[in-house]
């Protein structure tokens, strides 16, 4: 990544890159400028951040887009935070050279709290290593991305019913309800596995590919991903109607909405890391 093995030499030779002479600054500012062009191509990135390896977590250059603007400026050196408490920080950790992780969506969090208004987020680590020594990993870009695209195309893809996302451990990330979805962020109960009981097993991840019940309002449900086994990564779909469907047509439907669900989440990935 551009500038990262400049910045990394000057803050590792007390401020001035041995190379070229060009401070700690001259880089940040460098890297600065290549994350503002990342988020202005990318218009649901949120904020895209570089923490090396020699800083326990600590953010080094961060670019943001202020929230319901479209302005896109440098966090300032006050306002950087340590990370290495986050989840994510932990999965970015773990990386192996090349690697990339997804994180679960989840409320958007400032200085460890929720940040108001409510924002769901999903984030994109990667390693940066060292151009001439690729095997030595200088630290990680972390970008964040704006899960409402995600969730707001999945609910309009079933404009006559209602569409829920709910996590294995019982959690909505999606409910028509907005108060019922992100409980896990917000100290609530999980609730999906005791309004959807017969689903109970296949929310839990338990049961693959898709599931119909003879119930009246129950269209169906399916899985969006099963990239981890953990209850965090398991995401199923389902869908609801106060109007009778045939099940023919559902078995049809809800599998290829599960695989058009999962294409968009993909596709919006791939997209995101051009």
């Amino acid at each position: 990544l551009p500038g990262v093995d400049g910045l990394v030499r000057a803050r590792r030779n007390g401020g001035v890159d041995p190379l070229d002479g060009s401070t700690q600054a001259q880089w940040s500012e460098r890297l600065s400028m290549v994350f503002s062009e990342m988020l202005r191509s990318h218009a649901t990135y949120l904020q895209a951040r570089f923490i090396g390896v020699d800083d326990g977590g600590r953010e080094i250059v961060r670019v943001e887009r202020a929230s319901g603007e479209e302005i896109i400026r440098r966090t300032s050196a006050s306002d950087l935070q340590e990370k290495e408490a986050e989840s994510y920080f932990g999965t970015a950790i773990a990386l192996q050279v090349g690697d990339i992780s997804v994180s679960p969506i989840d409320l958007n969090r400032e200085h460890g709290q929720i940040a108001e208004p409510h924002l769901p987020v999903f984030r994109i680590s990667a390693t940066v290593v060292d151009s001439i020594d690729v095997d030595e990993v200088l630290g990680f870009v972390i970008i964040n991305v704006d899960a409402r695209v995600i969730l707001e195309n999945l609910a309009a893809a079933f404009p006559n019913d209602t569409a829920y996302v709910v996590r294995g451990d019982g959690h909505f990330v999606l409910h028509p309800d907005t108060s019922r979805a992100f409980g896990f962020d917000l100290g609530h109960p999980p609730t999906a596995l005791a309004d959807f009981p017969t689903l109970a097993s296949f929310i839990r991840g338990e049961q693959n590919a898709t599931h119909q019940s003879d119930e009246d309002n129950l269209l169906g449900a399916g899985r969006l991903t099963s990239g981890g086994t953990d209850e965090e990564s398991i995401l199923t779909l389902i869908v609801t109607s106060d109007a009778n469907e045939s099940g023919a047509y559902w078995e049809v439907v809800l599998p290829l909405a599960a695989f058009a669900a999962m294409a968009i989440i993909l596709g919006f990935l791939l997209v995101s890391l051009v």
